[in-house]
């Protein structure tokens, strides 16, 4: 699939790798020089000069022929301009990124049904609703769901004194509804075979029926109350999504920015909530406040080493429990390890809901791994597809892929090698990036 990409600014330059590690074929336009020389030299593939909205880029066969357009310039008029164009000149799909909360609001009636534009991806309100997600969930384990979840997947990093370091898989003796699927050991991705050691500090995925998951899981998990009091670092975009979620679902917060109008637009969105101005790093103010009685920190601001910075303070104070939005996914681990509870990495959540959309209807959920070179995929068998009425062993998955759950009506459970797979049914895939168009060709319906 050709996908064009236009803007080379840092957001577009992900999204181009992130796409083209997944082999599609991508063409990324800019209309500046230096940004076009970056992207050559960033990115493997077609780099086009020009303007993104002009009549003449369209008029270009290695952009007519494109089948889907992602609009990510530096102005969401732009964004939405440029895939009303793209729709015109007939490409199939369109994407606008967008900054603007307003935008959000009228994303079905307007955006959708008006101006043709497929999808809107904001990373603010995707971060917003993860957060929502987390702050619900009584869990420290990052768990995800699959097949409406009969199928749930989560990640537990192996702490020096639990009772499954320095042990073999085998060891385990996990149940029969549960597998490890993958292990993240000191940068490396592993699909885990029975003689396999669990170290300390290896992130370990563990797929399995959604109640032995949660029996297993207890083995590894702190479990938490519902947060009633959140504090929150910063105003800005990503604040003002967040806490009306949060007070929605019950909880009091209470936010800290430096920036006047932005604590004058949050304030305007809160029912019961506190705005302050004020430094969230101060010390005083966060004793003055009650930090030690605050459930969880949310250190949310624009600046990734700030709120590192606010969320260790907060913990030094007495803070129960931190989480610290992150731009860049190599410093994930970094602040997991010297004490944040929670990194939530903006770009793994905005490849996940770019990656749904670009697979189409074929794949149901993706989740990318914290090792970012790795997706949990759930896929449907179709009519004509290479894998209909197969044995799993018989497949011929590509090597760095694994079928770890199968989905039939509303039993769930763990393949064998002689397990057929049939019409319908919905299996759960570890894939690493590379491969992922490889594994999904052979669940698409083929001409026969």
């Amino acid at each position: 699939m050709r996908i064009v990409v236009a803007g080379a600014g840092e957001f577009g330059l992900s999204i181009a790798q992130l796409l083209t590690a997944e082999e599609f074929d991508i063409v990324i336009v800019d209309s500046d020089h230096e940004r076009v020389q970056a992207a050559q030299a960033a990115v493997d593939c077609l780099v086009v000069e020009g303007n993104p909205c002009s009549n003449a880029l369209f008029s270009r066969h290695d952009v007519a022929e494109a089948e889907m357009f992602i609009a990510c310039l530096l102005n969401d008029e732009m964004n939405m301009v440029a895939c009303m164009m793209a729709k015109h000149y007939g490409i199939a799909r369109t994407v606008a990124c967008v900054r603007n909360a307003d935008y959000m609001r009228y994303e079905k009636d307007f955006v959708h049904d008006e101006m043709q534009i497929d999808l809107l991806l904001n990373t603010d309100f995707i971060v917003a609703k993860e957060i929502g997600k987390i702050l619900t969930a009584t869990s420290s384990l990052n768990v995800e769901n699959f097949a409406g979840g009969k199928v749930k997947m989560f990640e537990t990093k192996i702490a020096e004194d639990s009772p499954f370091v320095n042990k073999q898989l085998r060891e385990l003796e996990l149940p029969n509804d549960i597998l490890a699927a993958l292990i993240l050991h000191e940068q490396k991705v592993l699909v885990p075979r029975g003689s396999d050691v669990l170290h300390k500090d290896d992130f370990v995925y563990f797929v399995g029926t959604a109640d032995a998951i949660s029996t297993f899981a207890k083995n590894f998990h702190t479990v938490y109350e519902r947060p009633k009091h959140v504090l929150m670092i910063g105003a800005g975009r990503t604040g003002r999504f967040t806490a009306p979620i949060l007070e929605r679902r019950g909880m009091f917060v209470k936010a800290i920015e430096k920036n006047e109008e932005r604590c004058e637009l949050l304030a305007g969105e809160l029912k019961n909530g506190i705005v302050l101005c004020g430094d969230g790093t101060n010390i005083d103010l966060l004793n003055e406040e009650g930090i030690t009685d605050t459930d969880v920190v949310l250190a949310i601001t624009d600046d990734e080493k700030l709120n590192l910075m606010a969320a260790l303070l907060a913990k030094h104070l007495g803070a129960k429990r931190t989480l610290v939005r992150v731009d860049h996914n190599e410093f994930v681990d970094l602040m997991t390890q010297v004490g944040v509870d929670v990194a939530l990495s903006t770009r793994s959540l905005m490849a996940e809901e770019l990656l749904r959309f670009v697979h189409g209807k074929g794949v149901l959920n993706v989740s990318v791994l914290d090792d970012a070179q790795s997706q949990a995929m759930e896929l449907i068998v179709r009519e004509k597809s290479e894998v209909l009425e197969k044995e799993v062993k018989k497949l011929n998955l590509p090597a760095g892929s694994l079928l770890c759950a199968v989905v039939r009506g509303n039993d769930a459970y763990i393949p064998k090698g002689d397990t057929v797979l049939h019409l319908g049914d919905r299996v759960v895939l570890l894939v690493r990036n590379d491969i992922v168009s490889d594994v999904t060709q052979k669940f698409e319906s083929v001409q026969k």
